[in-house]
């Protein structure tokens, strides 16, 4: 019985900061935003406690995308999934 749990290519990106093929800006967001990937991926918005808000289908390249209306003032999660990419943005909503 083992409690070890193996975790990789997983991150957290903080406002600002690019990495593993992936970006996202402007960060903090008002509604739109434009993400940057090297491949395609799904990507799922979340608030702070993991509730789904929105999904998404990403092509490779920049695409820009506007946050749920209605959303307030705080931070969220959006966690973006392809072949090779497992990537998770902290997004702060103004």
């Amino acid at each position: 019985n083992s409690d070890t749990v193996n975790i990789s290519n997983v991150a957290v990106y903080e406002p600002g900061r690019q990495n593993a093929g992936a970006s996202l800006y402007p960060n903090p967001v008002q509604q739109g935003f434009n993400l940057e990937v090297s491949e395609a991926c799904e990507a799922e918005l979340s608030d702070i406690q993991g509730r789904s808000l929105e999904q998404y289908k990403i092509q490779k390249g920049r695409t820009t995308l506007e946050l749920p209306t209605g959303l307030v003032t705080g931070v969220y999660l959006l966690h973006c999934k392809g072949t090779n990419t497992n990537v998770t943005f902290r997004i702060t909503k103004e």
